[in-house]
């Protein structure tokens, strides 16, 4: 395999973890801010070396120019290629941005170095290429919220729906270490060299079968918050640190391990199970959006928004054609970096009035913070598809991409769109809408330190939306490598079919 340059992966990999022991050493709340924005910033700046990489050589596989004897040198624990670069670039982006916009007193040291311990963990997820060590990671991923402080509850109800985001992760870990398992003992008992290397498996050759694909798909649900599970990223919005929460789901790791793990190392089993799967995410896109319409409280209305977006992409990847599957990717990007904008306005101005916001109440704040306002509502819109932005290419894709393989998207989708259109209304008329409150003056609107991170999102799904042709090829590449695997296997399956699938090209 072609190696990269310098190890970039590794840097990308390790700074936020260095940078997590740095912030625990130092005393000071300004500097521990610092510190944790500089390893983010590094791991930023060697995560765009290895895209450059990648994109310069046509997207194939890049490994790290180092490995361990438990691999060999022919099987990386780290590459990088067309599906994982710009992921890694994404996340480490939206996480200095978090960083960088959190108010003060989202930042103390110990809740600042999980969250650092969690952009490591999901970077590594991203680049790995040892199963064993994507296993590792997905635990550390999901370890801020199984450690997180809730705030004290009353009754037994209220008490089961704090630990639900407990119960899903750790269910979801103990069903990603079954699925590598049973993928693992049958890769060794048919011959293969390197069990442990995604590399060796990526040819389909290994027989882990259903059982194995049966546990990657609970993880993934879990994971993700697919219905009947999607419970539990509502309490974690609701009750949790709402931009680690954030965080956390927007790595979209589920997504990450269909793509990665599910279709190259079991295309036969998936051809056959993702329609279903596909209509259950495309279910928990619906019901997300109609079960919404009874809250009211602002952050489990928002977790709800974000399960039924983030699903959708489940739906693109699932579709088996290569425009469908592109769509998903860049509806990936599109839900990681509206819905964390989002997210920061809302804990800003959470801060600003003191206290949670129960939604019985018109706020009035656009008046006071105009600028707040526009940020909410562009990335809002850009999450629903406005023309103009990366969001209206994201959902033409998806649509386009899906309707031959799911004809009842061409119903379900326009429908659900047009609530997650009325839920973003009904947030920002709570926070921005209704007679200006007295109490405020003197509050800022956002600082520029904020202002900066905001608009960087915002021109973002602007510039791309206007501009759309890099990002949606360099997508179609990580989709057709996919489409491939799938289009492989039905040919395996019915030799004597020949699979015409839609192309991006003519």
């Amino acid at each position: 395999m072609p190696e990269l340059s310098l190890p970039f992966l590794t840097v990308t990999v390790l700074a936020p973890a260095l940078g997590a022991f740095g912030v625990l050493r130092t005393k000071s709340a300004s500097m521990a801010r610092a510190i944790a924005a500089a390893a983010v910033g590094c791991s930023l700046l060697a995560s765009c070396a290895a895209l450059w990489e990648v994109t310069e050589r046509g997207g194939g596989s890049l490994a790290e120019p180092w490995s361990l004897p438990s691999l060999g040198s022919a099987h990386p624990w780290f590459a990088a290629d067309a599906l994982n670069a710009l992921a890694l670039v994404v996340f480490a982006a939206l996480a200095l941005l978090t960083v960088l916009v959190a108010p003060r007193r989202d930042i103390g040291r110990p809740l600042l170095a999980q969250t650092l311990l969690l952009v490591s963990a999901t970077q590594t997820v991203y680049a790995t290429e040892h199963l064993l060590l994507l296993v590792v990671a997905w635990t550390l991923a999901s370890l801020p919220l199984l450690i997180a402080k809730h705030p004290a509850v009353n009754g037994a109800a209220q008490s089961r729906a704090a630990a639900l985001p407990r119960i899903a992760l750790g269910s979801s870990t103990a069903a990603l270490a079954g699925a590598v398992a049973l993928i693992v003992n049958d890769a060794a008992a048919a011959g293969v060299t390197a069990p442990f290397s995604l590399s060796a498996l990526k040819d389909g050759s290994s027989p882990g079968g259903t059982w194995a694909f049966a546990l990657l798909m609970a993880a993934v649900l879990l994971g993700k918050g697919i219905f009947p599970m999607h419970s539990w990223v509502v309490s974690a919005f609701d009750r949790g640190p709402l931009l680690t929460a954030s965080l956390l789901v927007n790595g979209h790791l589920g997504a990450f391990l269909v793509a990665r793990v599910a279709i190259p190392v079991l295309p036969d089993v998936a051809l056959r199970a993702l329609p279903f799967l596909s209509d259950v995410a495309l279910f928990t896109v619906l019901y997300t959006a109609v079960l919404a319409l009874c809250e009211r409280e602002p952050r489990r209305l928002f977790g709800l928004l974000l399960v039924g977006q983030a699903s959708s992409i489940l739906v693109g990847l699932e579709s088996a054609t290569e425009p469908g599957v592109t769509g998903a990717l860049v509806h990936w990007i599109v839900v990681a970096a509206s819905t964390t904008c989002l997210a920061a306005v809302y804990r800003l101005v959470e801060t600003r009035v003191g206290g949670r916001i129960t939604g019985d109440r018109f706020l009035g704040l656009a008046g006071s913070f105009p600028r707040l306002a526009v940020f909410f509502l562009v990335s809002g819109l850009a999450l629903i598809g406005l023309p103009g932005t990366l969001g209206f290419c994201a959902e033409d894709l998806l649509i386009h991409g899906t309707l031959e393989s799911h004809p009842q998207l061409g119903v379900a989708l326009p429908i659900a769109t047009a609530l997650f259109a009325f839920h973003i209304f009904r947030l920002f008329a709570i926070l921005f809408l209704g007679k200006r409150p007295s109490g405020l003056f003197g509050v800022p609107d956002a600082l520029p330190r904020e202002r900066f991170c905001l608009a960087a999102i915002v021109v973002f799904l602007v510039v791309t939306g206007v501009a759309p042709a890099w990002i949606v090829s360099q997508r179609a590449q990580a989709a057709g490598a996919l489409v491939d695997n799938l289009r492989r296997a039905n040919v395996a399956s019915h030799p004597a079919r020949t699979p015409q699938a839609p192309s991006l090209t003519p």
